[in-house]
């Protein structure tokens, strides 16, 4: 008797829902990718309860007749592909033919719809799967699309959801990465029947200013750069756009944003001497290649990308965007270095010789000196860094003074009771700062009031967070006015030493997206981010009395051999050891 069996449809949708609807914003992100293939102009988002209840998207796109209207449901039913050629070759944001089949197996789903030249619509419902309704009716050009109660049908799957705030940030950016990469379309976006975002039609610096108002146009560094097969073109920010977040940063291939920690290194090492270790800068950079020279058939999400040639648009990327930073910082560098790469791609390619010929091929000696010496000036920081080495026990490093030192500008050594220790000062402050502040914050911080407001600017998104975590910062110490372009700071907490005020009060805003205060570490989770921003650098030459400040406050903590994010501190070096040793 055969033990396999055939699943039944209806289990193999609700499988599949686990890859693609993973949260509310997997299904804005479907039902908003849906819109822009239909060609809408138009389109506005309705949430109620984070989407838990509702998640509503309509649009002014081309409909469908009442044939399509039911198709659209069926599994691996689509518009987009119809043969294997077709898949090397997409052209639109969706084409695998499953989302609206997973989506309809863990929701009740309720589609009006009606192209432009046809006089009636067709109304569709459906509940975990099954149909239940499907007549026409009246709707006008478009279509509107509602999902409801999401995972009823699978309470394992809705009980691991966060909270709403937590959800709703997940929801606005899925909104947000459409929006940027879509400049010349109207977005709107409500929540529980209230407009919160309203973005028209305008050129692609316009929308990210519109979205992000704290900045202005000197913030935004132009890239623009066409080749054969590739083209890069976009903004990047100046350095002082630079945040504790990585959250603002998009890079879109086709007009679809993807995730690549690859393509991100080649932008972030142009940054390496212009912005502090820990900070990351903006950039909304959109990529343009032919889609026989990408595979995004990688997973159901579709934001991962593989390139047939990955250095190569590395190599551009990272050429175009230290352009960008040259020409802004004006420095006597070989800005020529970057035409010569540019040149010499364009000769091979326009030579009939494709990406992957390239690589294959090999090029006379004379191209490979040309080619390597204006890498090598791009590839250098535009600010070096002058480095020396140093001995270990070195005068310059060395501050000695019976118990305890440092040495290498990050490491304390000593011999506290009796034992010779040694322990990275970052990590052990970090623990000290967070057994002093939990109990603190915990109980709320004392307020003191500055001699000079200073204006802190919010983006859309940003603006939202804080409104929603007001008490937050007042229990933090803060005393400020909330207005239509952000906050202006009148006191901050006396307690807390805080170097840059506008840092500190969006690093403590990152967090807030992925924490909600009825987590029950929420103050635990709160503390780690404040004291990220206020602990001592990894390399900091500190004073003797800093030194056996430090030492002394470490050894008085119950948790002195971990810091708060569970990486080691205290290393005991073991007399057996140091005989081995000689």
């Amino acid at each position: 008797m055969s033990i396999i069996k055939r699943l039944p449809d209806a289990l193999v949708n609700q499988i599949a829902a686990g890859e693609v609807v993973q949260r509310p914003a997997s299904v804005l992100k479907e039902l908003l990718e849906n819109s822009i293939d239909a060609g809408a102009t138009e389109i506005q988002v309705h949430i109620k309860d984070a989407g838990k209840s509702l998640i509503q998207v309509k649009d002014n796109g081309c409909g469908m007749d009442p044939m399509d209207a039911k198709l659209c449901f069926e599994r691996h039913a689509t518009s987009k592909i119809s043969n294997i050629e077709d898949l090397f070759n997409i052209h639109t944001m969706g084409f695998r033919g499953e989302a609206l089949a997973s989506i309809a197996s863990v929701s009740k789903v309720t589609l009006f719809t009606q192209p432009e030249n046809q006089e009636i619509g067709t109304h569709v419902e459906i509940e975990g799967g099954k149909f239940l309704l499907n007549q026409p009716a009246f709707f006008g050009k478009g279509t509107l699309i509602q999902v409801k109660n999401l995972f009823f049908n699978v309470p394992a799957r809705r009980k691991f959801l966060k909270s709403n705030q937590v959800e709703y940030k997940h929801l606005l950016n899925e909104f947000i990465h459409v929006a940027l990469a879509y400049p010349d379309k109207c977005f709107m976006f409500f929540s529980n029947d209230k407009l919160q975002i309203n973005l028209q039609p305008k050129s692609l610096k316009s929308r990210i200013l519109d979205i992000y108002s704290q900045w202005n146009e000197d913030h935004l560094l132009l890239i623009d750069q066409d080749m054969p097969n590739l083209g890069i073109k976009g903004y990047i920010g100046s350095p002082e756009t630079a945040s504790t977040s990585r959250s603002e940063q998009y890079l879109f291939v086709n007009q679809r944003f993807i995730k690549s920690n690859f393509l991100n290194h080649a932008i972030l090492k142009c940054y390496e001497a212009l912005i502090p270790k820990g900070e990351y800068p903006f950039f909304m950079i959109f990529i343009q290649i032919h889609p026989s020279e990408i595979d995004i058939n990688i997973h159901p999400t579709k934001t991962e990308i593989k390139f047939e040639n990955e250095n190569f648009v590395y190599s551009i990327l990272n050429a175009v965007v230290r352009k960008a930073l040259a020409k802004f910082h004006r420095q006597d560098i070989e800005l020529d270095a970057f035409q010569n790469i540019v040149n010499h791609q364009k000769k091979l390619l326009e030579s009939d010789i494709t990406i992957k010929h390239f690589k294959e091929k090999k090029q006379e000696k004379i191209d490979d000196f040309d080619i390597q010496k204006s890498l090598n000036i791009l590839y250098q920081p535009i600010h070096a860094k002058q480095t020396e080495n140093t001995l270990l026990f070195s005068t310059e490093n060395l501050q000695q003074n019976g118990l305890s030192f440092q040495v290498y500008n990050q490491f304390i050594v000593t011999n506290y009771q009796g034992k010779l220790w040694i322990f990275p000062q970052q990590n052990a402050h970090l623990r000290v700062l967070f057994d002093k502040y939990l109990p603190k914050v915990q109980q709320g911080l004392y307020t003191q009031q500055m001699l000079y407001p200073e204006r802190i600017f919010f983006s859309h998104p940003d603006r939202l967070i804080f409104q929603d975590n007001i008490q937050v910062f007042e229990q933090l110490g803060f005393d400020f006015e909330v207005d239509d372009e952000g906050i202006i700071v009148k006191g901050k907490p006396i307690e807390l030493k805080i170097p840059n005020l506008n840092h500190f009060i969006f690093h403590v805003l990152n967090c807030l997206k992925y924490i909600d205060n009825y987590t029950s570490n929420f103050h635990e989770e709160l503390v780690k981010t404040i004291i990220k921003s206020i602990a001592i650098p990894r390399e900091q030459i500190l004073t003797q009395k800093e030194i056996q400040n430090l030492v002394e406050e470490l050894f008085r903590s119950e948790n002195k051999f971990y810091d708060p994010f569970g990486n080691p501190i205290l290393h005991e070096i073991k007399l057996e050891d140091l005989l081995k040793w000689f």
